[in-house]
């Protein structure tokens, strides 16, 4: 949790700010001017955040050799906190758990790539920050292939993380499956993306969901593993998530932006072989298709 002023807290600064821009109001009806990047940023300096980490979602947020979290995102921190003259102190929930979390208040917001979907946006707001989509993946020398319409997965068991986004879609093709007089699609949730791994090749599983960006890294790590067994599913943007209203989720937007414009967001990606995902500006609650 921040260790400063609530968030409904306004700085004496802004109070006196508000007091004259209502008496220039009056004089000729021209509002003041809003506070530039650098003046908002400004009011971040010495607070300190407890926001939520993936820690088994490789590259994006994970625990390296020596039991230290790693990543993207904890990349993108550092470069934040730097900017911004702030702190953070990270947890590792489970990925289901995040949400809640940032809801409750429990951590101030999620700094890692939640799917930004309608859904989410009716209850957080999500700063999308990357792209990315899901693939199936199988243990190299299987010949499973879903097919254009996941038809070649009927009867098989799919192992992916709980909460994950690319659940609808499976079970839309596994009543599909139903439909057509096949089998339906076993769908197998797990709490993170080592267990889901672990069940396929442990046997209990045929498949795995798994992110872009961690395929990609992956292959770089254990090349031959693992083979990809379908187009990519469900392309989304990934966001951090705040709370509704939220007034830093703006201040890190806009930190963001500037690491994008002189870049080092794209330094970060090209260091994590996840340049496929970066996004050309960081936009609060985008627009979804």
């Amino acid at each position: 949790m921040r260790h400063t002023r609530p968030r409904s807290a306004l700085p004496l600064a802004a109070l006196a700010a508000a007091a004259l821009t209502l008496s220039a109001c009056g004089a000729d009806d021209a509002p003041e001017p809003a506070a530039d990047a650098d003046t908002r940023e400004g009011e971040l300096a010495g607070q300190r955040f407890t926001v939520a980490v993936q820690s088994a979602w490789p590259p994006i947020g994970f625990l390296d050799e020596d039991g230290e979290l790693t990543g993207v995102a904890l990349d993108v921190a550092a470069e934040l906190s730097e900017r911004l003259g702030i702190e953070f102190a990270f947890e590792k929930p489970a990925f289901a758990d995040m949400i809640p979390g940032v809801q409750s208040g429990r951590y101030d917001f999620g700094l890692w790539g939640a799917d930004v979907t309608a859904e989410r946006l009716e209850i957080v707001d999500q700063l999308s920050w990357m792209v990315s989509g899901y693939y199936l993946q199988a243990p190299d020398g299987t010949d499973h292939r879903a097919g254009d319409d996941l038809s070649g997965i009927c009867g098989l068991d799919v192992a992916l993380v709980n909460g994950q986004t690319t659940e609808p879609a499976l079970r839309a093709a596994s009543e599909e499956c139903a439909a057509n007089g096949d089998p339906e699609i076993g769908i197998l949730t797990f709490p993170d993306q080592p267990t889901a791994e672990l069940a396929v090749e442990s046997g209990r599983a045929d498949l795995a969901t798994v992110g872009s960006q961690s395929y990609a890294y992956a292959s770089e790590q254990e090349p031959g593993a693992w083979r990809l067994a379908s187009d990519m599913i469900e392309p989304h943007h990934n966001g951090m998530v705040f709370t509704r209203g939220d007034p830093v989720a703006p201040v890190i937007a806009d930190a963001l932006n500037a690491m994008i414009a002189d870049g080092t967001y794209a330094a970060i990606l090209e260091r994590w072989n996840v340049t496929d995902s970066a996004v050309d500006e960081a936009i609060l609650n985008p627009e979804l298709p």
